[in-house]
């Protein structure tokens, strides 16, 4: 169950120029829609619906199997009892009913292999919802700000053809040089490059949206804050990744399968028993008229004695796999603490850009507009006028990239956490259910939190040990559940990523308060650069896949 309340989106925001229309469209809104229709949402739900059915394929094996085989032709004799030799038309029909009855716990091992990929499978589908989920966000964010750079660079282009004008009026009336009417009109040329360029990224990132959302970006509204539903300290975050995130989640399901694979392997040095009816009915068999019944009820045995040594060394094989997938896992776990901490370093940082880049509008406002008070009455150079205002272009673009890029790394974090769709009110899909392992009654074989790089070399469940004086291992916890919403507490995690048991680690934020007036954001500018808000622009791999 997931623990982030739906995020109230009429709570702080980064607010667009100009009022939402009745047609805009919600962060939510297209989040949910690239969730819902997506192709690669759609390919994760498939192969998991597709699992489903290899799981019943599996359960088919404690059936029985029933067969009917007919014939008919004629059959031509010659024995030492029948002279002369004899063609006769034969008929025969045959019913056979096969009772799998022992076959070394194969068909129990198969179940909990399939059962183990199928929430592998489920864990997919959730992951794929997270990923979706930030790349909405990501698109929806990248709009928005090259919205608002064009903005503040088509302002731009107005203060040049200001500046222009003014010029113009100085050089007629003999105050300035034909050299300032040359430079600012060299200016003025720079500013319009910049609309230009700030019109073909908002069109990629309309394209991205397309891609990602499969909508128009038309009218977007406002994209929440969902900084308040971030854990008060990294600690939290890192632990409730680890348990949490659906990534680690999966392998840990691939975890369970390949231990079930190698129990499966066991089953080669058990025979096999089935028992079987048949019943037979022929016609002109062998030469002899008319009809033949048989009837048999047989207990039948098959069991290998001698394979050369392939079935030890296929054991042996299977529970190094099993090892192989415990180093993987715990390599992933690592990558996922290593990315929620660089996600969080980024917020931190892009929090002190924004204080750092707001002082500098600040004051380059103020420069401005001295400089042009100064230039009217002729105590300042028209260059020195033109480099404020360049300055000023640079630093209100670079704020309004700073604010979105904050933002983001806020959405980032809970996507790592396995949080964000639930805090923006997405729902999990039917295909993201996990529990077919605890239909099939499969102990898990991976517990998250600390562990040494020993721990993958332990045998696999029911392994026999390599040598004397190393004990068998015992299987790991079983992976507790998310546990239920709690009611709006903030409870503390260790510093130390402690196993899925540990109730601490049910982080749960502070629900919004809806009479709560948040703080607005307001952007009005944006940078001239062609960056993305994307995760790779914060330097953080989405973990391995």
């Amino acid at each position: 169950m997931r623990l982030f309340r739906p995020l109230l989106l009429a709570t702080s925001a980064l607010t667009l120029l100009g009022g939402a229309s009745a047609s805009a469209m919600s962060l939510q809104e297209a989040a949910s829609r690239a969730v819902t229709t997506n192709p690669q949402i759609e390919a994760a739900k498939e192969n998991r619906r597709a699992q489903v059915y290899e799981l019943e394929q599996g359960r088919g094996l404690y059936f029985p199997r029933l067969d009917l085989s007919a014939d008919v032709g004629p059959e031509w004799t010659q024995t030492r009892a029948i002279d002369p030799d004899k063609t006769l038309l034969r008929y025969d029909s045959q019913l056979r009913l096969t009772q799998l009855l022992f076959d070394g716990f194969s068909r129990e091992a198969l179940i909990e292999q399939r059962a183990s990929r199928l929430d592998g499978a489920s864990y997919r589908v959730e992951e794929r919802v997270e990923t979706l989920s930030l790349d909405a966000s990501e698109v929806y964010l990248d709009v928005l700000r090259f919205q608002d750079l064009l903005g503040i660079a088509r302002e731009n282009v107005a203060v040049h053809e200001s500046i222009l004008a003014q010029v113009r009026q100085r050089v007629e009336g003999g105050e300035s040089g034909v050299g300032d009417l040359q430079q600012t009109e060299s200016r003025l040329a720079a500013a319009r490059e910049t609309v230009v360029s700030s019109e073909q990224d908002l069109r990629d990132a309309r394209a991205r949206f397309m891609r990602v959302v499969g909508a128009e970006a038309e009218g977007l509204n406002q994209a929440p804050s969902v900084a308040g539903s971030l854990p008060g300290r990294l600690d939290e975050a890192v632990a409730y990744a680890i348990n949490n995130s659906p990534t680690l989640r999966a392998r840990a399901a691939e975890i369970d399968e390949a231990a079930a694979v190698h129990r499966e392997a066991a089953a080669r040095y058990y025979p096999t028993i089935n028992l079987e009816l048949q019943h037979s009915r022929n016609y002109n068999v062998d030469g002899a008229n008319g009809a033949n019944n048989d009837a048999s009820a047989l207990l039948r045995l098959n069991w290998n004695l001698f394979n050369g040594g392939i079935d030890t060394a296929r054991r042996s094989e299977l529970a190094h796999r099993v090892g192989e997938q415990r180093a993987e896992t715990m390599n992933v776990e690592r990558a996922i603490a290593e990315e929620t901490k660089i996600s969080w370093n980024a917020l931190d940082a892009a929090r002190t850009r924004v204080g750092i880049l707001r002082e500098q509008v600040s004051s380059n406002t103020e420069v401005v507009a001295t400089y042009r008070q100064e230039f009217l009455i002729g105590q300042r150079d028209l260059l020195d006028l033109l480099d404020s205002e360049n300055e000023l272009f640079l630093a209100r673009s670079a704020l309004v990239s700073a604010q979105y890029v904050t933002e983001f790394a806020a959405y980032r974090i809970l996507a790592v956490m396995g949080a964000l769709s639930s805090t923006l009110g997405i729902g999990d899909p039917a295909e993201a259910v996990a529990t077919a392992r605890a239909g099939a009654e499969v102990v898990p074989d991976y517990s998250f939190g600390n562990r040494s790089p020993a721990d993958a070399n332990r045998p696999a469940p029911d392994q026999p040990t390599m040598t004397s004086s190393t004990a068998p291992a015992q299987p790991a916890a079983p992976m507790a559940a998310r546990p239920a919403p709690s009611s709006g507490q903030h409870l503390s995690a260790p510093a130390v990523p402690a196993p899925v048991s540990d109730p601490s680690l049910a982080y749960a934020p502070p629900a919004p308060s809806p009479q709560a007036a948040a703080p607005v954001i307001r952007v009005s500018g944006g940078d001239n650069t062609t960056a993305s808000l994307n995760a790779r622009s914060l330097a953080a791999a989405r973990g391995q896949q």
